[in-house]
């Protein structure tokens, strides 16, 4: 069984990112407003709405086992059965900052798509091997050619 959490330099990143992001548009409103007090309520609230959107939704703990990945975010629980679900994933990379995401598609066709950018990539490319999705055990892709007479 393989678990994989949240590190905490993933979410103290993301705080300071935050802050900057609330400064920016504290300021930006501060511009249009005469009132000191107009600007740090918005910095208060972007600085809040930063924090829940992008951290505090975001902390999570994958467990991957012989049969299944589970995803716990806060109280919300979703089991993946590896049997029954396909997955493939998605890594961008920017000037030292990664956003890892990886979607699991059942076998109706409905993909979930699951934020890992606060497991950081070492563990989201860990997770992606056991998953089979990268390595050894990935599958190959079979490219058709067609060849063109002149």
């Amino acid at each position: 069984m393989n678990i994989y959490k949240t590190k905490v330099y993933r979410i103290l990143l993301n705080c300071i990112y935050g802050f900057f992001a609330a400064a920016i548009i504290a300021f930006i409103v501060s511009r249009f407003s005469s009132a000191v007090f107009v600007g740090w309520l918005i910095f208060f609230l972007a600085l809040a709405v930063y924090f829940k959107v992008i951290i505090v939704d975001n902390i999570m703990t994958v467990t991957l086992d012989e049969k299944t990945l589970t995803v716990k975010k806060g109280k919300k629980t979703d089991v993946f059965p590896l049997d029954k679900v396909s997955f493939r994933a998605k890594i961008v990379s920017s000037r030292g900052e990664n956003a890892c995401t990886l979607y699991a598609v059942d076998s109706g066709g409905k993909e979930t798509k699951i934020n890992c950018e606060l497991i950081g990539i070492t563990q989201f490319e860990d997770m992606l091997e056991k998953l089979g999705v990268t390595g050894d055990k990935s599958p190959a892709t079979k490219l058709d050619t067609i060849e063109k007479n002149n």
